[in-house]
């Protein structure tokens, strides 16, 4: 879906040695979208004359330069996230940091590094075959804390993050989620109906300090008891989140301030009915389960209906919901959508890639 698609960053210098004109990327661990800015709009002269301009400035490249671009390079730039502490006093330097490249849900490749006296890690030589996006993990003070770097490619590879790194705490913080969108559709499992949920959930912690979680747990959710197909995306897949009956449990740790939270189940479908229930993990502002408009709602338990402009679809909706609470609602009317008239061409795929993840179940 658009909403949890990864933003393609824009093209940029090529070379491993061209740092200084690499797109530069700021955030915390664990974002689910990392969007590169492009360098200064002059880039634009470096153009052959006549060639057009290239749309937010930055150069283009050839194809007969393309063809010879095999390997990239990344840079990622460590500091002190807790306020008043520095990178020295941390003990940041020389703690082990792994950088995996995730590609459709698997790794292709692991490096092991060091933050040098710089505190910055330099990988070169990555293979750009097949495009990825770099997850850096620092392992710190007996805890790991990630981030996930956006996507690296012939088009873009050369990229600089910055990562923030936080002193720890094993007590609860009071985090909440903001919002928790749910989309559901009707799909084909098998030859039969099942109902498709896709769900992302944007958590917050206001600490300074990132929290090592209780039992080595930082994030869990219930899922329903009929969940079968679980998949974790962005937020989850790289953390090495864990199925363990009907919920998913995240380990590492919980950062400071937003992380999006990505995954997916299918429902089965009975005779056109199926039920929805949602146990909520956290105090929640604003939870809203938007369904195709030829489904009917029917007995909902803390949610309310609302009107959309688009007809195709309607939205379920609870504002400041409690931790612990359980919204539900029974649907009936569920049908496979009627085929295209067309077939969909890629204008209509969306212009980026997710970060997909394989579920691994404790024995």
């Amino acid at each position: 879906m658009k909403r949890f698609a990864l933003i393609l960053a824009a093209m940029t210098v090529a070379g491993s040695a061209a740092f200084a004109q690499m797109p530069h990327v700021q955030g915390s661990a664990d974002a689910l979208t990392v969007v590169a800015t492009q360098p200064a709009a002059k880039a634009d002269a470096a153009l052959p004359s006549g060639h057009p301009a290239i749309a937010g400035g930055g150069p283009a490249y050839h194809s007969e330069k393309m063809q010879t671009i095999t390997t990239g390079a990344l840079r990622v730039l460590f500091s002190q996230g807790t306020k008043g502490g520095s990178v020295t006093e941390l003990g940041l330097l020389h703690d082990a940091v792994t950088v995996e490249l995730f590609a459709r849900g698997s790794v292709l490749k692991t490096y092991q590094a060091a933050v040098s006296g710089q505190g910055a890690i330099e990988l070169h030589d990555l293979p750009l075959d097949v495009p990825f996006q770099p997850v850096v993990t620092v392992h710190h003070g007996g805890a790991q804390e990630q981030l996930i770097g956006p996507v690296m490619q012939k088009y873009q590879p050369a990229i600089e993050m910055e990562m923030k790194v936080y002193e720890l705490t094993s007590e609860k913080p009071a985090w909440t989620v903001g919002l928790r969108d749910v989309e559901a559709e009707a799909v084909s499992v098998n030859g039969q109906v099942a109902l498709k949920v896709t769900e992302m959930m944007g958590g917050f912690n206001p600490a300074e300090r990132a929290w090592t979680g209780e039992n080595g747990v930082t994030f869990g959710v219930e899922l329903p008891a009929e969940a079968k197909d679980i998949l974790l995306g962005p937020g989850l897949a790289e953390a090495r989140a864990m199925v363990e009956g009907h919920t998913i449990t995240r380990g590492k740790t919980m950062l400071p301030g937003s992380t999006q939270y990505v995954f997916g189940y299918t429902v089965p479908v009975d005779h056109g009915a199926a039920t929805l229930t949602f146990k909520t993990p956290a105090d929640t502002t604003l939870f809203a389960l938007y369904v195709p408009g030829t489904f009917k709602a029917q007995r909902l338990i803390g949610l309310t209906g609302e009107a959309q402009a688009e007809p195709a679809r309607q939205l379920l909706k609870a504002r400041k919901v409690k931790a612990g609470e359980v919204l539900a609602v029974d649907l009936t009317g569920i049908a496979l959508p009627l085929p295209p008239a067309t077939q969909p061409s890629i204008n209509d795929i969306p212009n980026g890639i997710q970060l997909p993840g394989k579920t691994e179940t404790k024995p």
